[in-house]
C-alpha cells in the first residue's frame, strides 16, 4: 500500500531535540505486518518460538558482536512481537 497522508497520520513518538546517539537506555518493539504471529505460538502460558522466533532470538543475541556498544538488558517475545531493551554504554559515531 502506498503511503497516503490523508489516512496514514502516524506521529513519531520522538522526543523532540533528543539525541538518540547518546548513551542510555532504549526500548524497542517490533511487531509484525498486520500482527500475524510470525515468531511461534503460547502454549500453556509460555511462548513457544518456531523457526522464525528462534532466528529472531539469535539475530538479537548475535546484536553486541556487531554493535560492541550495544549492551542486551532483556528481551520479551510474543506471537506478533519482540520487545527489547537495550543499553548503549557509549555514543555511536556518524559515519559521514
Amino acid at each position: 500500500m502506498e503511503y497516503d497522508p490523508t489516512i496514514h497520520h502516524r506521529r513519531s513518538i520522538r522526543l523532540p531535540g533528543y539525541d538518540y546517539s547518546q548513551a542510555g537506555a532504549y526500548f524497542v518493539t517490533c511487531v509484525t505486518q498486520q500482527r500475524l504471529c510470525m515468531f511461534g505460538d503460547v502454549a500453556h502460558g509460555e511462548m513457544s518460538l518456531n523457526a522464525v522466533g528462534e532466528m529472531a532470538v539469535t539475530s538479537w543475541l548475535d546484536l553486541p558482536n556487531r554493535f560492541p556498544f550495544v549492551d542486551l538488558i532483556r528481551r520479551h517475545a510474543q506471537p506478533h512481537a519482540r520487545n527489547h531493551h537495550i543499553g548503549r554504554h557509549r555514543r555511536m559515531r556518524r559515519s559521514s
